[in-house]
């Protein structure tokens, strides 16, 4: 985890064949190259980080400022997602960024405590996944590693979830932000009948069993299970809990 006092400014790109960071403080600037291996077809994806007295080159920038406030940018990729609260990808928007902590950051998406995707998130690609999150004046990033079945089937459960919210279904996402395994809650919930999932996106660090269901009403434990690994299988026992909890909930 890699932390900077705020106000501050973080900037994540390609350095080499890794990844870096350029960080400002209020008074200091560092650079660091994480120690986290990543496939070159990953690597060449992510821009690449260079920081020339006031401009600003890389993949993203996180600005920390205020007493609890984070906001994120594009700084030149157009194509990097977060996920929201209430289980969306949703585009980071892409600004013009200066090596400063004056900055301008009313087109900034304020974010922090869920997952941000580095990388071909849309076409089910590996991508790096950064969690930023705020600790009194600390700036926290958590960061790790998604592979490709990991990304799939967390947009399989995205899509078999945001189905049902045209139906009154309540979606809530959420991110233990600061553990490295990096491990993400969605919970589907109507009436008091709840279907959990939860799973670790940081394929980096190995967490077993890596997936977990439960459906739960009126306070009752109904269906659970765990897994070990993505794969297809664990898709159609997604399938057939959903379809469970549905027939609880008279969908």
């Amino acid at each position: 985890m890699i932390s900077a006092k705020s106000p501050s400014l973080v900037i994540i790109g390609r350095v080499d064949n890794g990844l870096g960071l350029q960080v400002l403080e209020s008074e200091n600037s560092w650079f660091k190259i994480l120690d986290l291996k990543l496939p070159a077809s990953l690597i060449s994806k992510i821009a690449l980080l260079n920081v020339r007295d006031s401009d600003v080159y890389g993949h993203l920038a996180i600005y920390s400022t205020g007493i609890s406030q984070v906001k994120i940018s594009c700084i030149t990729m157009d194509q990097t997602y977060a996920l929201s609260r209430m289980g969306e990808l949703i585009k980071v928007p892409t600004c013009r960024v200066k090596f400063s902590l004056n900055l301008e950051t009313s087109h900034w998406l304020s974010f922090k405590d869920l997952p941000i995707f580095l990388g071909n998130i849309i076409d089910n690609e590996d991508c790096v996944v950064l969690v930023p999150s705020r600790l009194g004046d600390l700036l926290h990033l958590c960061i790790g590693y998604s592979k490709s079945s990991t990304i799939a089937f967390l947009k399989h459960v995205l899509n078999m979830f945001l189905k049902t919210k045209s139906s009154g279904f309540v979606i809530n996402a959420s991110c233990v932000s600061r553990l490295p395994t990096i491990p993400l809650e969605i919970v589907l919930m109507k009436n008091n009948t709840y279907l959990l999932l939860k799973m670790y996106l940081n394929d980096y660090r190995e967490v077993r069993p890596k997936i977990f269901m439960a459906i739960s009403s009126n306070g009752k434990l109904v269906k659970k299970h765990v897994s070990d690994n993505v794969n297809r299988d664990v898709e159609k026992v997604l399938e057939e809990t959903v379809d469970t909890y549905l027939s609880f909930t008279k969908y």
